[in-house]
């Protein structure tokens, strides 16, 4: 359903990369964060680091991410669709949404939380314990990108996003753990096919998803480097402990802006994260 969806947005798009369409991005992303940051605001979360930086990058660039050491956000500016229609050139932003929501209530905010503790336990790049602090980062971050479908839903039409791009962000957002689990155990299963003759990688994955099709990602393990693999796991169990840790929280009565800044304080490794954010 997502990926058909996604097809259905390809009458009209234009490239990104045209002269035209460049200050058109430009402004969109310069109100879908005004707005973003208001919204918030006007729910009480008074956090630190959403006053950060945000930019859109390169026109070829499908991913955002963000810089601790300048404090900015980068918008992919390929996460921008672009349509030309009667009235000339516009913008939806709803991809842009879910990166920015990620980049900005999570790694912006958990980096300023976090800058006064132990350099380990900052989210960032100089943290000398990076795979053992990266769970929480990017689990928190994960967290985080949800929030872009509560904003869609309520502000959405202020800012080019209808009832057919919310349903995708729904989508975004339920698909979430897929979107690193399936890679990450192709992979593993694929180096278990490599050292057990007769193991079927593929077939295994077939029973455990209910369906095939995983063949061809499966021949591509065999590349897949093993940082990367590292990472879609951090990415899945982190984003499993920062939810677990959210829902008791608000089980405890501790939500929104309160609630944020506890789960987001420290990129601490997974053995402690629930400790540290939850108390004794």
């Amino acid at each position: 359903d997502y990926i058909e969806q996604r097809q259905r947005y390809r009458p009209g798009r234009v490239p990104v990369g045209l002269p035209e369409s460049r200050p058109l991005v430009e402004r969109c992303a310069a109100r879908l964060a005004a707005g973003f940051r208001d919204w918030l605001a006007a729910r009480g979360w008074d956090l630190p680091g959403l006053d950060v930086e945000v930019v859109v990058g390169a026109v070829d660039a499908g991913n955002s991410r963000f810089q601790p050491q300048s404090h900015r956000v980068v918008l992919g500016g390929a996460e921008f669709m672009v349509f030309v229609g009667e009235g000339g050139l516009s913008v939806n932003p709803v991809t842009a949404l879910h990166s920015l929501a990620h980049e900005l209530a999570g790694h912006a905010v958990q980096d300023a939380l976090s800058r006064d503790l132990p350099e380990p336990l900052r989210p960032d790049d100089r943290a000398r314990l990076r795979f053992a602090t990266l769970p929480a980062a990017e689990g928190f971050s994960s967290h985080a990108s949800a929030l872009a479908l509560h904003f869609a839903e309520e502000e959405g039409e202020r800012h080019g996003i209808g009832p057919e791009d919310v349903e995708l962000l729904r989508k975004m957002v339920r698909l979430a753990p897929l979107h690193h689990g399936v890679p990450a155990l192709a992979t593993i299963l694929a180096a278990r096919g490599r050292q057990e003759p007769g193991f079927d990688a593929a077939a295994r994955l077939r029973e455990l998803c209910g369906h095939g099709g995983f063949g061809e990602l499966v021949d591509r393990a065999a590349s897949y480097p093993a940082n990367k693999i590292v990472y879609e796991c951090a990415c899945y169990f982190g984003a499993e402990a920062v939810r677990t840790a959210a829902a008791t929280l608000a089980a405890r009565g501790v939500a929104g802006g309160e609630a944020w800044r506890r789960l987001g304080r420290g990129a601490w490794a997974l053995s402690c994260y629930g400790e540290a954010v939850l108390g004794p």
